[in-house]
């Protein structure tokens, strides 16, 4: 396993996935290329609080739990590609991850990215 890490959070990763940055987003493939994680960690606007930009990301999803924080979830399928998606706020943003596969894939990797989202330490 080898560790990611960020000023705001970092995970295990298992050592045939490889991720590669830009700007604003991580972006995690498995030796397949079947699944893609992204995290993405986004400040709210100069002024507005946390809490209203979470509130505006993840409206119309499910509370759930995510690294001992409580957190928003929700599936989507957009053009053929099935997204799980949390949003977590955190002290001073909200970290949105994304794990990405095609529809006839769904499920195939589940497992290994929870187990991934699992270490996931603030």
């Amino acid at each position: 396993m080898k560790e990611l890490t960020t000023d705001k959070w970092q995970l295990l990763l298992p050592d045939e996935w490889v991720a590669e940055q830009d700007d604003e987003t991580i972006v995690i493939t498995d030796p397949d290329e079947v699944s893609i994680i992204e995290l993405t960690t986004l400040q709210p606007e100069k002024g507005e609080p946390v809490s209203a930009l979470m509130q505006s990301l993840a409206d119309n999803t499910q509370k759930v739990e995510l690294a001992g924080r409580d957190a928003r979830y929700q599936e989507v399928i957009e053009d053929g590609q099935l997204f799980r998606e949390w949003f977590c706020e955190l002290d001073d943003a909200v970290l949105i991850i994304s794990h990405g596969v095609e529809e006839e894939h769904k499920g195939m990797d589940d497992a290994i990215v929870d187990e991934i989202l699992a270490t996931i330490v603030f």
